[in-house]
């Protein structure tokens, strides 16, 4: 701490406040004394040689509780101890075979990653956020795969998944990340599989317990968080949305759109996008929504996804193109073939294609789950998205593969991908050559590489779906 970092509360208790990063924590001594020095406290022990100190987080003003109204540490130990039992119960009882090993790691990464409403920050539900420090905050796209993950909790899934739209604003626009205070990141925005995994759920049955009222709620701001991208992404107006920034896309350092450029048009928004109006029609069914409008909206994603073979298949290939030049995506990124989440949607001879690409010498197929990149392909390199395996990548090809019926390459990849987990730890980031997590890789030049809840969450999701 520097010593402007403690604040001496002159209580008669001997309280101090430390500004401690974006917290303010309450130092209250219980047994023994505190001594404060240029820039440190030490905590001495009383004629007993006990010591006890109660360490309290607060993001603007403290509350001092009497002291006698503290917990013992034993209490607060089997608290945390109880809360925590009851959320792998809740979630994750046990895993198959040579998963369970790592099972409650994973469980308590993301457990101590979720935050809750309480009455300073602006949370307004269960959050999952993706680290401590780093990213301090709960990044929308997020939300929605860990409603998915965490599904076995009907009441914990629906409210993560409605905790994104929480943060709209006029235009239909969610934010990007929700930290302690939910202010715009300027021009973030990050993609809307908020559909996709909408339709999961509503698939699973995960749903079925949600008041109408509810639904109606999510509905109206689904609505609008749909046709925010064909207001504000479509330039040409043709129908088909593009993203204007590398942030947008989720894939930040992807290769499909650097030589490019912006704006620029590619498969997996448009494929977000149709599977979101289908499932604008189905939640709608459970809502009220007329007959005539359910069909207007799945109209629209077939459409949709008609535009999508058209305008990004090429006949060997998915790419990219900018809106303005025609300039195509010359690489192979993991990002175009996200079009296979549409399934049987497809024509069967785009997605033998499309799957013998991915899994050919030349693809993203490793013995570590799917890499971002070809392995081959000139623009491969040991980025975030352009060339390592990574979280999002491996959750949304393995969906993508069952939809296209292929549950045996999609339970390859997953086991994969959780082998990589379990032996090294819930890095959202592993090498693609060698399998290990490699801590000069990172996305936005951070110290090193990190746990996370993202990987943590879909490890103990796919383990269960996949590894039995």
């Amino acid at each position: 701490f520097s010593s402007s970092g403690i604040i001496n509360l002159l209580d008669k208790d001997n309280r101090y406040l430390l500004e401690f990063n974006i917290s303010r924590i309450l130092l209250t001594p219980l047994a023994g004394t505190l001594k404060v020095g240029p820039g440190y406290i030490d905590i001495l022990p009383d004629e007993k040689g006990v010591i006890q100190a109660a360490f309290e987080d607060f993001l603007t003003d403290p509350d001092k509780r009497p002291l006698d109204a503290y917990p013992t540490y034993e209490q607060c130990v089997e608290s945390y101890r109880s809360e925590f039992e009851e959320f792998c119960q809740k979630v994750m009882p046990s895993l198959p075979g040579e998963f369970e090993e790592v099972r409650r790691q994973a469980l308590w990464q993301t457990w101590s990653m979720m935050v809750e409403p309480d009455g300073e920050s602006d949370y307004k539900r269960t959050m999952v956020k993706m680290i401590h420090c780093i990213f301090e905050a709960a990044f929308v796209w997020q939300q929605p795969m860990q409603a998915v993950w965490l599904s076995r909790d009907p009441k914990l899934a629906w409210e993560v998944f409605c905790s994104c739209f929480d943060f709209m604003d006029k235009h239909g626009r969610l934010l990007d990340a929700v930290a302690f205070k939910a202010l715009p990141n300027g021009d973030a925005l990050k993609p809307p599989v908020h559909g996709l995994t909408l339709n999961w759920l509503m698939d699973h049955r995960v749903l079925n317990d949600v008041p109408v009222e509810e639904k109606k709620w999510l509905l109206e701001r689904l609505i609008r968080w749909t046709e925010y991208f064909f207001r504000y992404r479509d330039k040409d107006g043709d129908g088909v949305v593009e993203f204007q920034g590398a942030i947008e896309t989720g894939w930040e350092d992807a290769s499909y759109y650097g030589p490019v450029g912006f704006p620029c048009a590619s498969p997996d928004l448009n494929t977000f996008l149709a599977l979101q109006m289908e499932a604008i029609a189905r939640l709608g069914a459970e809502c009220g929504m007329s007959a005539e409008e359910q069909e207007s909206w799945m109209n629209r994603a077939k459409e949709l996804t008609r535009k999508i073979v058209e305008k990004f298949w090429d006949g060997e290939k998915w790419i990219a193109f900018n809106a303005a030049t025609g300039v195509k995506s010359d690489s192979l990124n993991i990002a175009l073939y996200m079009p296979l989440l549409l399934g049987r949607r497809l024509p069967q001879e785009i997605i033998d294609k499309s799957i013998a690409t991915i899994f050919s010498p030349d693809g993203f197929d490793t013995p570590y789950g799917l890499a971002s990149e070809g392995l081959t392909s000139d623009y491969f390199r040991h980025g975030f998205t352009s060339g390592s395996v990574i979280t999002p990548a491996q959750f949304l090809m393995v969906l993508a593969l069952d939809a296209c019926g292929r549950n045996d390459l999609a339970r390859k990849v997953a086991v994969n991908y959780c082998r990589a987990m379990k032996n090294y730890g819930f890095f959202h980031i592993y090498n693609a050559l060698t399998g290990k997590e490699d801590r000069s890789l990172t996305a936005f030049g951070e110290r090193g590489l990190f746990w996370s809840a993202w990987a943590s969450s879909c490890y103990f999701f796919l383990a269960d779906q996949y590894g039995r």
